[in-house]
């Protein structure tokens, strides 16, 4: 019987200190949950009606597969930029994230399975992008390869500064989305 009480005491006491260590993770969160919270529906509903159509979904079939107005949508988008987007190289949510563009060491960087590696996720990240509707290109492009900033981009582009900032936070949903699942997915069985 004191086996059976150990056992007991042991596990009581590992939930204990995880959900201890879970709530001091979230309160040094700044972001709310629910902000995240949609951060993850968004991708997943990107995902999702993706796979439905087989093309990059618009903006009105990513707030269907939400089941919300596209109004609501692009206030979602609005909040979820606010967050500080992790970095695309830094993907998955499982806490098992994979360093996809800055894992090539300063020593390592002829190693030829690192060459091959972001040989085949330039290859990927540039389907992607291929894909990926007109607007959000233009705007990640503007913003990650010329350097302009969002008020820039929207003088450039003539639309409200809100506006593209909701486009920035879609496309690098949409690009998060694609990257899990081509990126992360485990390599499909021949039979």
């Amino acid at each position: 019987m004191p086996l059976l009480i150990s056992v007991a005491y042991l596990t009581y006491a590992e939930r204990k200190i995880r959900g201890a260590i879970m709530e001091s993770l979230r309160e040094m969160d700044w972001v709310p949950r629910d902000c995240r919270k949609k951060s993850k529906l968004i991708a997943a509903a990107i995902h999702r009606a993706k796979q439905r159509a087989g093309q990059e979904p618009s903006e009105e079939e990513i707030a269907a597969e939400l089941s919300i107005s596209l109004a609501e949508y692009q206030k979602w988008l609005t909040e979820v930029q606010a967050i500080e987007l992790e970095r695309l190289e830094s993907v998955g949510s499982d806490g098992q994230g994979r360093d996809l563009l800055n894992f090539i060491s300063d020593d390592e960087q002829s190693w030829p399975s690192h060459i091959v590696e972001r040989s085949e996720l330039e290859r990927i990240l540039a389907l992607a992008l291929d894909r990926m509707p007109k607007m959000e290109r233009t705007v990640l492009s503007l913003y990650y390869f010329e350097e302009l900033n969002l008020r820039e981009i929207s003088e450039v582009m003539g639309m409200h500064l809100s506006r593209i900032g909701q486009v920035r936070a879609q496309a690098i949903l949409r690009l998060r989305s694609h990257l899990e699942r081509v990126w992360l997915s485990p390599p499909k069985e021949k039979t």
